[in-house]
């Protein structure tokens, strides 16, 4: 049971893994919602040419109509990132922050299956969550938001160039404010089935084992985590690390430095 003061509707709850965002609320418990949802605004790609006017010495200049986040309008360019303005105040700022996802599954189980054909048997167990989604955090670091000269994740190889103008990943420099990070735009689908544990085994046949006077002999193998089938981008969708609790769920934190940009795991997650 959530208790709440009196007048309150909302509780903020924040997770402490970045300077940057150490006083930003990744979750909220909202009355009439389900527990913990996911908080931030809402991602809409990049700024493109489109959205600028050019002045007579070739720099851009958003047009009016267009909101941006900032006072500065002259500071944003084309190709950095764009949230959208919620309330309709002409401005993004922190009252455009909303729901952005949920992090309640909507169903979890698993099921087993025992295979036999002669002498030979097989144990299959799958586990599985549906309809719960992920805050890939690693992504707001490893995706253009990191240190000068940091190793990046290789999808930020498609970053926004003018010869390569997408919605996928801003341009470098063009991640916005730092304590902007959480966006529907690093929110991703959690939902797994994990083939979790096979087990094979052989039974000798009784005939063989009669002259050495024994029963049964069974040789079995076994493997744990052999396989999961997810659409999440990152390291394992089941995660858990600083423990939990209903308004904050597990979170968990594994850099794994190493020299190609193509090889790093992705391994910051919040459930």
């Amino acid at each position: 049971m959530l208790a709440l003061t009196e007048n309150q509707t909302e509780l903020f709850t924040l997770a402490n893994w970045n300077i940057d965002l150490r006083s930003v609320p990744p979750y909220v418990a909202a009355i009439g919602q389900p527990v913990a949802m996911f908080w931030g605004y809402v991602w809409d790609g990049n700024y493109q040419y489109a959205d600028f006017d050019q002045n007579a010495d070739g720099s851009f200049i958003l047009k009016e109509g267009v909101p941006a986040y900032g006072t500065n309008r002259a500071l944003i360019q084309p190709g950095n990132i764009k949230y959208r303005d919620v309330n309709g105040d002409g401005v993004v700022n922190t009252g455009d922050r909303t729901i952005i996802g949920n992090p309640n599954p909507k169903f979890t189980g698993g099921f087993t299956n025992d295979l036999t054909y002669k002498n030979f048997d097989m144990n299959l167990f799958f586990d599985f969550s549906y309809g719960n989604d992920l805050l890939n955090a690693n992504r707001i670091i490893f995706e253009g938001g990191g240190r000068v000269n940091q190793n990046m994740f290789a999808t930020y190889n498609n970053r926004w160039t003018p010869e390569n103008q997408n919605n996928s990943y801003y341009r470098t420099g063009g991640g916005g404010p730092s304590d902007f990070g959480y966006s529907s735009r690093v929110i991703e689908d959690g939902s797994y089935l994990r083939l979790r544990t096979v087990a094979l085994g052989y039974t000798f046949p009784a005939r063989w084992l009669n002259p050495i006077k024994l029963n049964s002999i069974r040789v079995y193998a076994s493997a744990q985590n052999l396989y999961t089938f997810t659409r999440y981008s990152g390291f394992d969708p089941e995660v858990s690390a600083y423990g939990s609790s209903a308004l904050r769920p597990a979170l968990i934190t594994r850099f794994i430095p190493v020299q190609e940009p193509s090889h790093w795991e992705q391994p910051l997650i919040f459930k």
